[in-house]
This record gives structure tokens, C-alpha cells and sequence, in this order.
């Protein structure tokens, strides 16, 4: 419900009791935010099926701070092969205070100072919300050449038509080579299966504070620092994990980094996808028999 030109109890009530969101706005710039916000606030409803990272701190390529979600949903379909589509947003701070003092906080202000200039000094309360202005959407940014790869046991296996000799080991006894071939192919054409119960995993550098614990940075000749550690790896590239039902798990770049040489459209691209040698029997039973069927959609450690 939006309220305009009024902030009106019965609409405010009606909102609430729908389980849904309540906005006023004064102005036609107010009005058309609402209406975005609206769209979110919807949007965000339907991710309810897929987890949404603990926002992570991170830094763009001009090293500026900025805080991120990553957003991983699907959509399910009458084919075996769901859509899946993983989202990058930022987290916008709103600062506001009870102007009016009926109770409500209105969240009007993009920082705190200028927030408590307005307020007069009334001390300020701060607000997160995700911004309407995507950042990417990893199925629209798979490359056009994938590394892919899936392991028998005791060696790394390129998923590739290839090695359909190689890959034909994991499916049912006198299955064809053309059958194989339907199989690889369509997984390396899937862009991004669907992302259900699977947590989406952002890592990137080492947490810089933790140079100052004296438990991980003892004093003893030989041993091991995290200072070590840190100066090996603070620039190393921000990534996301996540398993999809078409069998991968896939490595993503989190955001660009035009300053290592890399382009700042790999935002949001696949590194590299890994079948997991357990799942790939069930790629047989999605493709051949057009079964949906779950594959890489547990839980991340990083």
C-alpha cells in the first residue's frame, strides 16, 4: 500500500495485516521510488526458496567500500533443466528519525550527518535496504567458452564431448555415444541450473584485523604467521561458490578487477563449474529422461 500525500493509519493497518509493505510519498520522486521499492519488496518474495548471503564487505576495483548481497533464485518449469539466475545488489544505508513523532521512523537520508542536520540533532536511526538497480545476473554473463571438469577418482576430467569415451563410464551399461553427447552437451549449453536449497559462499581476501591477534601470530622462531598468510593473499580475487541442479558447482567472480587486467565485465562470470563424480550418474535420468532431480544443492563451507 502506498500512501500519498498522506501517511494514513488505515492503510498502514491494511498493509500489515496483508503481511505486506507499507510507503507514503509527498512528491512525484517520492511516488516512483515507492513503486520500486514495491517491485523489490515482490521480487525479494520470490527468492524465498533460495539463500541470500550474510551481506559481505568487500571493495570495487578503485577500492571504494560498498556492501553487496548476492541474491541466487530459480524458476521451475515443465523441462528437467530449471532456470536459475544469481543476482548482485547493493545494500543502500537509509537514515531517518521520528519526525513526527507518531512512532514511525521515516527513512529519508542517504547518511547520517546529513540526516542529523536535518533532525536538528534528534539522534538518527539507520536502515538497510537492497537496491533496486541490479549490479548482474550470472546466467546472463556464462562465457562462451566454460571449464568444466568432473574427477573419476583419480584424475580431473575435462567435461568435454571430447572425452565421451571417458565420461560415457559414469552413466548406465550400453548407453551410446550419442546419448553421451546429448548429455555433455546440454549441460555445457545449461548457462545456470537452478539454485534451490544451496548456500551461496562469497570468500575473498583474508580479514586484515586478524594481524593483530597474538594467538595467530606467535612469537616463536619457525613458526607460522598469518601475517605470512595475509601478504600472500590480500589480493586475491573476490569469488562465489554455488551448486546448481544440473550438476555443477560453479566458481564466479564476485566483482572486476580491472586493476589485476581482468575486464570489468567478468563481474559475475564463471571461473570454472566442477561435477562432483556422485552426480553425474544423475545427469542421465535429467537429460535422457527429462526428470528434474537434485544434484550439487547442499550446504557451503568456505
Amino acid at each position: 500500500a502506498i500512501g500519498f500525500n498522506a501517511d494514513n493509519d488505515m492503510l498502514r493497518e491494511t498493509a500489515q495485516n496483508g503481511d505486506g509493505g507499507y510507503f507514503t510519498a509527498d512528491s512525484f520522486k517520492e511516488l516512483k521510488e515507492a513503486f520500486a521499492n514495491v517491485i523489490v519488496s515482490i521480487n525479494l518474495r520470490n527468492f524465498a526458496f533460495s539463500s541470500i548471503t550474510a551481506p559481505k564487505k568487500t571493495a570495487t576495483a578503485q577500492n571504494e567500500e560498498q556492501t553487496v548481497s548476492y541474491v541466487g533464485y530459480f524458476l521451475p518449469s515443465g523441462d528437467s533443466l530449471w532456470e536459475g539466475h544469481l543476482l548482485s545488489f547493493k545494500l543502500e544505508d537509509q537514515w531517518g528519525w521520528d519526525s513526527d513523532s507518531d512512532g514511525a521512523i521515516e527513512y529519508i537520508h542517504e547518511t547520517e550527518t546529513d540526516c542529523l542536520t536535518a533532525s536538528g540533532g534528534v539522534p538518527c536511526q539507520r536502515s538497510v535496504y537492497l537496491s533496486t538497480d541490479q549490479e548482474w545476473d550470472a546466467a546472463l554473463r556464462m562465457p562462451s567458452v566454460r571449464n568444466l571438469y568432473t574427477h573419476n577418482g583419480n584424475t580431473l576430467i575435462d567435461f568435454t564431448l571430447g572425452n565421451n569415451a571417458t565420461i560415457k563410464d559414469f552413466f548406465s551399461a550400453g548407453i551410446s555415444d550419442a546419448d553421451t553427447n546429448q548429455i555433455i552437451a546440454e549441460i555445457r549449453d545449461s548457462r545456470l541450473g537452478d539454485i534451490f536449497h544451496s548456500d551461496v559462499g562469497f570468500v575473498g581476501p583474508p580479514p586484515f584485523g586478524k594481524k593483530f591477534l597474538s594467538n595467530i601470530n606467535p612469537t616463536g622462531e619457525g613458526d607460522e604467521l598469518y601475517d605470512d598468510y595475509y601478504e600472500a593473499n590480500k589480493d586475491r580475487d573476490r569469488v562465489i561458490y554455488v551448486g546448481t541442479n544440473d550438476g555443477i558447482m560453479h566458481m564466479l567472480y564476485a566483482d572486476a578487477a580491472p586493476e589485476s587486467g581482468r575486464a570489468d565485465d567478468t563481474a559475475g562470470q564463471e571461473v570454472w563449474g566442477f561435477l562432483p563424480d556422485e552426480v553425474v550418474p544423475a545427469l542421465e535420468k535429467i537429460v535422457l529422461d527429462v526428470e528434474h532431480t537434485y544434484t550439487a544443492d547442499g550446504r557451503i563451507a568456505a
